[in-house]
C-alpha cells in the first residue's frame, strides 16, 4: 500500500484508522462517486447512512476461520475499490458499518451479485485460491458497498445474518 499519509508505517490497527481518518479529511476532487453522494445527500436531506454488506455462501461448510478470512478479503477489496471517493469518506466517518449475511446456495449468491450490479452498487466478488478447504476458483462471498443503507438493503433484504 502507498505510504502517503503514513499508513505503511502505522504500528497498530488503531493508528491505521487514525491515518485513514486523516485522509478522509483530504477530499479527492477527482473521485467519480462524489456527485453521487452529493445527489444522495440532497435526496435524503443531509446525512446519508452508509454500510458495507458481505454475503457469504453457507453451502460450502467452511470453518469459522476460513469464513473470517473470506469476509476480510471482501471487506478489504471493497474498501480499496472505494478508497478516496466521497462514498468512502462518508462510510469511514460513520464508523465503517458492516453486516455479514449468508446466502444458502451459490446460485442465490450469484443472483444477489446480479441484482446489486443491476442496481448500480459496487460489488467485489471473492474467489478462493484453493489452498485449504474449497476448490480453486470457488466463489465464497461478495461485498456490496459501501453505499447508502437503503440501496444495500434493497438487494440483501431477506438474507439472514451469518
Amino acid at each position: 500500500m502507498p505510504t502517503r499519509g503514513g499508513l505503511a508505517g502505522a504500528n497498530s490497527a488503531t493508528s491505521r484508522v487514525r491515518v485513514l481518518n486523516r485522509r478522509a479529511e483530504e477530499p479527492d476532487v477527482t473521485a467519480p462517486q462524489d456527485s453521487a453522494v452529493a445527489g444522495w445527500a440532497a435526496t435524503y436531506g443531509g446525512h446519508v447512512a452508509m454500510k458495507l454488506a458481505v454475503v457469504v455462501r453457507a453451502d460450502l461448510e467452511m470453518g469459522r476461520g476460513k469464513i473470517a478470512a473470506q469476509v476480510a478479503h471482501a471487506a478489504v477489496a471493497a474498501t480499496l475499490a472505494s478508497f478516496g471517493g466521497a462514498v468512502f469518506h462518508s462510510w469511514l466517518e460513520t464508523g465503517q458499518p458492516k453486516v455479514v449475511l449468508k446466502a444458502p446456495t451459490g446460485e442465490l449468491l450469484t443472483d444477489v451479485i446480479a441484482r446489486a450490479r443491476a442496481a448500480g452498487l459496487p460489488v467485489q466478488v471473492v474467489h478462493d485460491a484453493g489452498r485449504t478447504q474449497v476448490a480453486t476458483g470457488t466463489m465464497t462471498c461478495c461485498a456490496i458497498g459501501p453505499a447508502p443503507d437503503d440501496r444495500v438493503d434493497s438487494v440483501t433484504a431477506g438474507l439472514s445474518l451469518l
